[in-house]
């Protein structure tokens, strides 16, 4: 995300909600049809757009998409390059066209802008976000995150007339998976991150085709593993939950294909019955809870001591209240390296 591009961390859950699971409520552009040359578009109204300032989704100063026509009914798609928002209350935009031909055009719009797409059959956009890094929520069951570059909008208008205004229905091209996680023991339990595992590749960098009905992607540097991180770890007392969000590119998850939860260390995986859908513009929800004889992420973690690492060898982390013996070196949680996984009870093994 820019960093021009503001998101509020207080937005009100039920306003993206809509955005997100309503394929009826899409964000409709106007563009006023000249022959060529300047050409401006307003944007109403604001419940899909790209930042979120505590009430509604909203437009920023700057905010760039890509907008491409073509001779309706043909595939000889233009590049009208970037119309950039002035004027985020209204949705005003302005930018450049080239001059149309024949008697109606077919319109695509691409958020954000990618400089140098040729056709809207084949945009490049980074989805939830870069293959190899983590997507972040603020806090527990905050959703402000779920806007901005990462997470595309695109939008369409058919067989429009060389006189007529066209509006582009606009609508978010990723899904979300919503990971609902319930703390069932007696103890606090803290999450600091959460993992979703597909059976293909669903963040990272994509193109995209806008032309049908449903976006269309293809990997270019992606990943089947989506993970989030909480800037702040979230705090669940017994029997308490809390809800967790991952942008994703849509899918169909098939009969037989595996699908896996990570809460920290905690794993849970399925092996689905039948298809399953994540489908653009939807939240699905999945449900975790976690295992209370699991060691926490928290805390301060320790090994047995060894004089040197030595790579290739596993290691046995225990969780330790005090350093008693002197037999022992102290390791932080938030040092252990990726890879780790869980042993009987409070045990962790890892392989440096």
């Amino acid at each position: 995300m820019r960093e021009r591009m503001k998101i509020s961390r207080s937005i009100a859950g039920a306003v993206v909600v809509m955005a997100l699971t309503q394929c009826a409520s899409v964000q409709e552009v106007e563009v006023q049809a000249p022959s060529g040359g300047n050409f401006e578009i307003f944007a109403t109204p604001v419940d899909t757009r790209t930042a979120n300032d505590g009430l509604s989704t909203l437009w920023v100063t700057g905010d760039a998409f890509s907008l491409f026509h073509a001779t309706s009914g043909t595939t000889a798609y233009v590049s009208d390059g970037a119309f950039s928002v002035d004027d985020p209350d209204t949705g005003h935009a302005r930018g450049t066209v080239t001059a149309l031909s024949g008697d109606a055009s077919d319109w695509y719009l691409v958020y954000p802008h990618a400089a140098g797409a040729a056709s809207p059959a084949s945009v490049p956009v980074t989805v939830g976000a870069p293959s190899g890094t983590a997507q972040v929520q603020a806090a527990a069951d905050d959703m402000s995150h779920l806007a901005g570059e990462a997470f595309p909008l695109i939008g369409r208008a058919l067989s429009v007339g060389r006189d007529e205004t066209p509006r582009l229905a606009v609508s978010p091209a990723v899904a979300v998976v919503a990971v609902n996680v319930t703390n069932p023991g007696e103890g606090d339990a803290l999450v600091s991150s959460v993992r979703f595992t597909a059976s293909e590749p669903v963040v990272g960098t994509f193109t995209v085709d806008a032309t049908g009905a449903e976006p269309v992607f293809k990997a270019v540097s992606a990943s089947a593993e989506a993970v989030l991180e909480l800037d702040v770890s979230a705090l669940l007392k017994k029997g308490e939950n809390a809800v967790f969000y991952l942008g994703i590119k849509p899918f169909v998850a098939k009969a037989g294909a595996t699908l896996t939860l990570q809460v920290n260390d905690q794993v849970r995986t399925v092996t689905l019955a039948k298809d399953s859908a994540f489908p653009a513009g939807k939240i699905k929800t999945l449900n975790m809870t976690l295992d209370p004889s699991a060691p926490s992420e928290e805390g301060t973690y320790y090994f047995k001591k060894v004089d040197t690492f030595s790579p290739g060898k596993t290691y046995i982390f225990v969780a330790e209240d005090t350093d008693e013996d002197g037999e022992v070196h102290r390791l932080m949680a938030s040092a252990i390296p990726e890879g780790t996984k869980n042993a009987p009870l409070t045990a962790r093994e890892v392989t440096v």
